[in-house]
């Protein structure tokens, strides 16, 4: 994502890009607007997707809401702050609005939250109706509904008092994080006046009475009608039927791909569960991505390689990687100590609690991977006594865990044998791979402890698999989440319209990328690489809007 100036003015504005022209010229318009922070930001975005959306940023230094075209306010407002602002750019004080048909409300981050959600959008049905489309797979898992008084107060300002009063019936979650596509007669039914009400409202930065950002993310659904059964899918924490706004007759949009996952964590996280980690919508970005086997090493390989970037991953080997360490108050150390920040009166730091759930769940989920393991014999005898086992293997047996921990016998002589392993040891001290580096290392302390090769808990689990491409998660100490390295390089070939299939290399960082599908791998089985075969795209004479492109 890092480009040079030069790089950004090169293609600044690019009028005929993939996206914009997959679909007919008379395809009704849809717009992507995007709230941001950073220029750099919006150059990544626009470079991966090869598409210039309506960019609105916001400055973190602005206090106050002075609006010019493309601003979304100060940084607290958040996705809404773009909404609102779009709004005003296109809603007429008189009624009427530049509108178009239909409205994406995106994060710069999106990938985070949907890796495939370029495919999504091209599944819209035609004639959208449905005043509330979300981008997101994920619902939003802690929602009260009996706390209405913030929800008292959104509808107050976007509907009007009496909407305000009418909040008896009951309503279930929306899903997370605020990633809407929403037709042209929705947006106008706010009416201008009560828009600019409700951005006065948020931008009074913190001040009495005034609307926040989670307001919009939490309450802003009760802003518009719900039938019985959509209330009713909402309250069983499934949204809405997804075929009622994409078109899942075709197998490219089929529920297979386009679903809501109903997430029992605590509060989302970058569309990932902070704290633990929902099996569901991990399995869902399996499907999306095409990943199969996560406890198997890779067999199958690219056709042909269309194009390669560099998406280095920042593996979180230790726990304080992956959630961070929190302050855990002012104390003397002993005289002669060894603190972290010296002498006496440093502050001592202690690893986010949050820790502890996400990694029994992470470890439950390797180990139903596991259970269900079903890599034919006949592919294991065939790789020999010199082979790589299941993933399962270097964690011991499938199944439930044998009592006092995992054994790691057979991964202590299996670990050398990695194919990547099998170099010089010239080779191997100048470019040792991290997959065996941190699997030898892991093994040897594990063997150390009481004299034998035991894993003992879900922190060594966790470590160990860190060492393979497809269980390997990004250090990102702020999410606490499950956000496994590969899904960059799927979010990458979802981005470009015509990628079918990925391959990312845990050792190199290098993802690539082509226009034809997958074959059976060449060489030995690996756990440094990870392939995918990503959701399929509509055929373009299906699409039903064509995406504008925008010069903010």
């Amino acid at each position: 994502g890092d480009m040079n100036a030069a790089a950004c003015c090169t293609n600044m504005h690019r009028p005929h890009s993939g996206w914009a022209q997959r679909s007919p010229s008379g395809s009704p318009p849809l717009e992507l607007v995007v709230s941001s922070l950073h220029h750099s930001e919006e150059i990544a975005f626009r470079e991966q997707l090869d598409f210039m959306p309506h960019f609105y940023r916001h400055n973190k230094r602005k206090p106050t809401f002075n609006r010019t075209r493309g601003d979304a306010g100060a940084g607290s407002t958040r996705e809404a702050g773009a909404l609102l602002s779009y709004l005003l750019d296109r809603l007429e004080p008189g009624g009427g609005s530049s509108l178009p048909a239909a409205s994406a409300f995106l994060h710069i981050d999106t990938a985070l939250h949907n890796v495939v959600w370029p495919r999504w959008l091209a599944c819209l049905r035609p004639n959208l109706s449905e005043p509330l489309v979300s981008l997101s797979p994920a619902i939003v898992p802690n929602y009260n509904p009996s706390l209405l008084s913030r929800a008292s107060l959104l509808l107050g300002k976007l509907r009007g008092p009496a909407a305000a009063r009418n909040l008896t019936r009951k309503r279930g979650a929306p899903p997370c994080c605020f990633l809407w596509v929403q037709p042209r007669a929705a947006l106008e039914s706010f009416g201008r006046s009560r828009v600019q009400s409700a951005a006065d409202s948020l931008n009074q930065a913190g001040g009495p009475g005034g609307l926040n950002p989670w307001d919009f993310e939490l309450h802003y659904h009760r802003a518009f009608d719900a039938s019985a059964s959509e209330v009713a899918l909402e309250v069983a924490r499934r949204w809405r039927d997804p075929c009622a706004a994409f078109q899942c007759e075709h197998a490219e949009c089929s529920p297979k791909y386009i679903r809501y996952v109903g997430a029992t964590s605590p509060p989302l996280v970058a569309g990932h569960s902070k704290k633990r980690v929902d099996a569901a919508m991990l399995q869902w970005e399996n499907d999306v991505c095409g990943v199969a086997g996560d406890m198997t090493p890779e067999r199958r390989a690219l056709s042909r390689v269309r194009e390669t970037v560099r998406l280095p991953c920042a593996v979180a080997s230790r726990p304080s990687e992956l959630c961070g360490q929190l302050p855990a108050g002012r104390r003397p150390e002993p005289q002669g100590s060894a603190g972290e920040g010296g002498g006496g009166g440093t502050v001592e730091r202690r690893l986010d609690p949050s820790f502890r759930n996400l990694l029994p769940s992470y470890e439950a989920y390797l180990r139903e991977g596991c259970a269900s393991d079903a890599t034919p014999a006949a592919a294991k005898q065939e790789e020999g006594e010199g082979g790589v086992g299941t993933l399962c293997e270097l964690l011991g047996e499938r199944g439930a865990a044998p009592p006092g921990g995992i054994t790691t016998g057979r991964s202590i002589a299996l670990h050398p044998r990695h194919p990547r392993a099998q170099r010089s040891s010239a080779q191997r001290s100048s470019a040792q791979p991290r997959s065996s580096r941190w699997g030898r290392a892991l093994l040897d302390a594990a063997a150390r402890r009481e004299g034998r090769g035991v894993l003992r808990d879900s922190r060594d689990v966790y470590r160990f698999a860190q060492a393979a491409a497809k269980t390997a998660l990004r250090a990102v100490p702020s999410r606490c989440a499950a956000i496994r390295c590969w899904l960059a390089c799927c979010a990458a070939c979802a981005a470009r319209p015509w990628c079918v299939s990925w391959e990312w290399d845990l050792d190199s960082g290098a993802c690539a990328l082509s226009e034809l599908g997958t074959r059976p791998s060449v060489g030995p089985p690996t756990f440094s690489a990870v392939v995918g075969t990503v959701q399929p795209l509509l055929a373009s004479e299906a699409q039903a809007f064509r995406w504008v492109e925008g010069g903010l």
